[in-house]
C-alpha cells in the first residue's frame, strides 16, 4: 500500500482570493465598530478618581435651604419646649377633672322687675345659668321674680 501525497498549494496568483478580501473588509469593520463602541463606553462610564467634598462650594450652593430648614428646626425645638413646660399643668388638671366629679355651687336670687335683663346678663357673664326663674311672694307680701342659678366651682 502506498501512501499518497498531500496534493502541491496552488501557485500564487496575481489577483487576490475573493475571501480574503471579505476577511480583511470584515475586519476593518469590526475596528471601526470596537472604536465606535469604546466611545460610547466612555460617555456614559464615570471618572475613576474620587470626589472630594468641598464645604465652601456645598454651602454657596445650598445656603438658602439649608438656613430655612435651620430656622424650622430652631423654631420647632422652641415649641416642642413651651409644650413640654405646659404638659405636666395641663396633665394635673386633667388628672383632677377625670379623678372627682364636678362641684357646682349655687346661688338664690331676686333681681328687680325693672332691672332684670342687665341683672341676669351680669350673672352670665359671672358664669352663672339660670336654673329656674318664677315670679313669687317675698314675706313683705311684693311680688317679684326668684330665680334659682348654678355655676360650676372654679
Amino acid at each position: 500500500m502506498t501512501n499518497p501525497r498531500p496534493p502541491k498549494p496552488p501557485l500564487p496568483s496575481s489577483q487576490p482570493n475573493p475571501s480574503l478580501n471579505e476577511l480583511v473588509a470584515i475586519k476593518s469593520e469590526l475596528k471601526k465598530l470596537n472604536q465606535k463602541v469604546l466611545e460610547i463606553e466612555g460617555a456614559f462610564s464615570k471618572p475613576n478618581r474620587k470626589v472630594k467634598f468641598n464645604l465652601p462650594d456645598f454651602l454657596k450652593t445650598y445656603w438658602q435651604p439649608l438656613t430655612l430648614i435651620s430656622l424650622l428646626l430652631i423654631i420647632l425645638g422652641t415649641l416642642m419646649l413651651a409644650l413640654l413646660h405646659q404638659l405636666p399643668k395641663s396633665l394635673a388638671s386633667l388628672e383632677r377633672s377625670l379623678t372627682k366629679p364636678p362641684e357646682y355651687e349655687y346661688k338664690v336670687v331676686s333681681p328687680n322687675d325693672i332691672g332684670f335683663d342687665e341683672a341676669m346678663t351680669q350673672y352670665g357673664s359671672s358664669g352663672w345659668q339660670a336654673v329656674t326663674c318664677r315670679r313669687a311672694k317675698d314675706s313683705l307680701d311684693s311680688i317679684g321674680y326668684e330665680c334659682i342659678l348654678i355655676r360650676e366651682k372654679p
